[in-house]
């Protein structure tokens, strides 16, 4: 599982954890040292395992409430639908979210 959470992690953060800087920072925002965060990437090799505590932090700064959180997170099923995400960002953009008052908004737009 910590595998899953580090893929999530670079997927999430590929720019930042290419450099020793963005590693730094990073690792100051999630609270961790950087050589936890090092460790937990696979740029250093330790045989020392990474505390519940790390794990914790780390799956936070994911977005999820713990580590334990995570684990128990179906990731197979976890992307949204296309319909969903369109209606999302038809709302943001102010288009309506209900086909039926889009198609209203066309017939008021056509008769104005």
């Amino acid at each position: 599982m910590i595998e899953k959470l580090r893929l999530k992690f670079v997927e999430k953060h590929h720019i930042k954890t290419a450099s020793t800087k963005g590693i730094e920072e990073l690792a100051s925002q999630i609270g961790v040292s950087k050589n936890t965060l090092r460790r937990f990437l696979g740029k250093i090799q330790s045989e020392t395992k990474l505390s519940i505590v790390s794990l914790n932090l780390i799956s936070i700064y994911l977005g999820y409430k713990n580590y334990k959180e995570f684990t128990e997170f179906d990731h197979d099923n976890s992307s949204i639908d296309l319909l969903t995400l369109s209606l999302l960002f038809d709302s943001i953009k102010n288009k309506g979210v209900v086909i039926n008052e889009k198609k209203y908004k066309d017939v008021n737009r056509q008769y104005a």
